[in-house]
């Protein structure tokens, strides 16, 4: 067992949140019995993907304040791959998931492609239970990084063979792609293990202590089996939601670990899209804030982890950020870049005439 694991399953508390390379983080766990060590028994891991800084201060400032800011242990990483490259997605999930840096587009690996053992598999082997939460696809490559093996982030079909027998009693958000090399249906491969599949609101009401194996696929999916953007999401199916219903599907005596992702951040952080990405923070503010709830419940036994992968778009300000400045330009958005995108491919709109009601409406512009 590595040190990420032998810390977080039973060291100090200072020790977790080092080896755990947070951003922000807090936890009030209890004194394991007959030893001098705190262990929490409950642990959040919430993920930023691409979210630097800036992004945090400027959906800070645009919504008033977020929740993680606020915790009382905080600290800054260096997120290199293990070639001291600039890394990505799944390189950084695995070196969350293993505590072992590796090469880019490797999930589960180290560099000489030995498996490694990710810490969903460590908490289910110490009695506790494992989700996963991503607003993105389930085999995309930070959630792929908790319970996949493989050398290429982009061997989607194998990548998602690894879902069925893995060490995750709780699935949910996006969707599964299925990649060219697919050679099974997950879905039923899943069924076969176990796992109830469920894809609405009502079905997630359903689901309380001893659910059992559980996919939740979140009903409003948009390109690529993601979830849909906050910025127009239109259910009442969010992280939040899913992390709120997850408290109930994992507890047990043993504890659990969940590892619940905002992988938006970084896809309005590639195209620049600051409206965008400020609500996709806040989506993730919002997910923290349930876990809080079952933080004041259990305050001695739980721990919360609020980090980022790497930062993705880099995203500066020439001069200090005002709040009434950024409501100027993000309050009057009602639509993500792809919509947009999506708009303007169909050819509907061919003149400004025709643009300017549409981008007063969903921009805010007026002439």
């Amino acid at each position: 067992m590595n040190l990420w694991f032998k810390n977080i399953f039973s060291k100090p508390l200072v020790t977790i949140l080092l080896v755990a390379l947070t951003l922000v983080g807090a936890c009030a766990p209890v004194k394991a019995s007959g030893s001098g060590s705190m262990v929490p028994k409950y642990i959040f891991l919430f993920i930023g993907d691409g979210m630097g800084f800036n992004q945090v201060q400027a959906a800070q400032l645009f919504f008033s304040g977020l929740s993680f800011t606020e915790f009382p242990v905080r600290g800054t990483l260096r997120t290199e791959n293990v070639s001291g490259s600039t890394t990505d997605s799944a390189a950084a999930a695995t070196a969350l998931a293993s505590g072992v840096k590796t090469h880019n587009g490797y999930l589960g690996l180290d560099p000489n492609g030995q498996q490694l053992v990710a810490v969903t598999v460590h908490a289910h082997n110490n009695g506790m239970k494992a989700g996963i939460i991503s607003n993105m696809s389930m085999n995309h490559a930070t959630p792929a990084g908790f319970y996949a093996h493989n050398t290429s982030r982009k061997a989607l079909g194998d990548i998602a063979l690894d879902m069925p027998d893995s060490a995750v009693s709780y699935f949910a958000g996006g969707g599964i792609v299925q990649g060219a090399d697919a050679t099974v249906d997950i879905a039923a491969a899943l069924r076969d293990k176990g796992y109830r599949l469920i894809n609405s609101l009502d079905e997630l009401e359903t689901l309380h202590k001893g659910a059992g194996r559980v996919y939740v696929q979140a009903p409003e999916l948009v390109a690529g089996q993601n979830m849909a953007w906050e910025i127009e999401r239109r259910t009442a199916i969010n992280l939040a939601k899913l992390v709120e219903k997850g408290t109930e599907v994992l507890y047990n005596p043993q504890g659990f670990f969940m590892m619940v992702e905002s992988g938006k951040i970084d896809y309005a952080g590639h195209v620049n899209d600051l409206a965008t990405n400020v609500y996709e923070v806040k989506a993730l503010d919002d997910a923290v804030r349930a876990a809080l709830n079952f933080y004041k419940k259990h305050p001695r036994e739980t721990l919360i982890i609020v980090t980022a992968d790497h930062e993705t778009g880099g995203l500066t300000f020439q001069k200090p950020l005002e709040a009434a400045a950024l409501r100027r330009i993000v309050g009057s958005r009602r639509l993500s870049y792809e919509t947009f995108y999506r708009t303007i491919k169909t050819g509907q709109y061919r003149t400004l005439a025709a643009w300017k009601p549409y981008l007063r409406q969903y921009f805010g512009l007026v002439s």
